[in-house]
């Protein structure tokens, strides 16, 4: 992405761009930058064309648009979106070196074989850009330099709550900012009584606290955060599963503090945060691993129960909170 600014700053751009990977808010982002870049301020879109493999494309016809020289302008602008180039038998590498400096071409893919002779051919005479999604220490970057740009001020430790509490890919988490700074108008400052009083909070945290409850025995707690996701519509069977899915890796964390493994390479092992880590280190610390594996058991029971028509989805899942609060 960086370089990818640099061509935008300097005006000299590459031949052809690769934007490819899972987090479409920078990729989208990053696209509309080459767009305005490229194009300046043209009013007309002469020099402007989308080809959408979702809707079909003859890749002669894509060819013949790159190859055309730009109409009273420096350059011309071509975007490919969802091409099936890649992988196909269609020798598309071999045109590349034939696109001249006077257009700039775009593909944009939601994946891209590495392997493939288009994308060398990219990579040797262009540029190709992966947008894989950001750790959660990066998102929490992102949204306090998001909120700043607004003027506006949150602590590391209420940022880290936003995220972990909203979740989602950069639009869900840029949706949830915006509705934030709406919230607290004027005010330069977010707070986390902000984040809780006007942000959709992802179910997975709600389950955390159920699961907290359970664990401090605090059972009419956990009723109370379950009927309120049932009266949101939340099925019972999927509440159940995210608990047995919450004491899983409780777990792994208990497993991996046994082995005296550390929070560096415990949060690498189990794809989250350093913070979130030392959160349920301390949640499990005075918990043993035999604990973890009786109320996981206790899921599992459960869930073939309900799936085998013996027992309710609600009532099963009330009755398993009470069976986890007294273990």
């Amino acid at each position: 992405m960086k370089n990818i600014k640099a061509d935008i700053a300097s005006g000299k751009y590459k031949k052809v761009y690769l934007l490819f990977g899972e987090e479409t808010y920078l990729l989208r982002k990053c696209l509309s930058a080459l767009k305005s870049g490229v194009l300046g301020d043209e009013a007309s879109d002469v020099n402007y064309t989308v080809f959408d493999g979702n809707r079909g494309f003859e890749v002669s016809e894509l060819k013949d648009i790159c190859t055309t020289l730009p109409f009273f302008a420096d350059r011309r602008l071509v975007i490919v979106e969802n091409s099936g180039l890649f992988g196909a038998d269609k020798a598309f590498d071999e045109f590349i070196p034939e696109i001249p400096d006077t257009t700039v071409l775009v593909i944009v893919e939601a994946s891209a074989d590495k392997k493939t002779r288009l994308y060398k051919a990219v990579k040797s005479l262009g540029y190709a850009c992966e947008f894989t999604t950001p750790t959660p220490e990066q998102t929490v970057e992102f949204c306090a330099g998001y909120l700043g740009k607004a003027e506006k001020r949150i602590s590391k430790a209420d940022c880290e709550f936003f995220v972990n509490s909203v979740g989602g890919d950069l639009y869900n988490i840029t949706t949830e900012l915006d509705k934030v700074m709406a919230y607290v108008g004027d005010r330069p400052n977010v707070s986390r009584r902000d984040i809780e009083d006007i942000c959709s909070m992802r179910i997975e945290n709600r389950i955390f606290d159920i699961v907290d409850a359970l664990m401090t025995g605090r059972l009419n707690d956990a009723y109370v955060i379950l009927f309120d996701l049932i009266r949101l519509k939340e099925q019972p069977i999927g509440i159940l599963r995210f608990i047995m899915s919450r004491y899983l890796k409780l777990l792994a964390v208990r497993d991996e503090m046994d082995r005296g493994i550390s929070d560096y390479e415990m949060a690498a092992d189990l794809k989250t945060a350093d913070w979130l880590v030392r959160k349920d280190k301390a949640r499990v610390a005075k918990i043993t691993s035999a604990r973890l594996n009786a109320a996981i058991e206790l899921c599992t029971q459960t869930e073939n129960s309900i799936k085998l028509g013996d027992i309710g989805d609600q009532a099963g899942l009330e009755i398993l909170l009470a069976n986890l609060s007294a273990l």
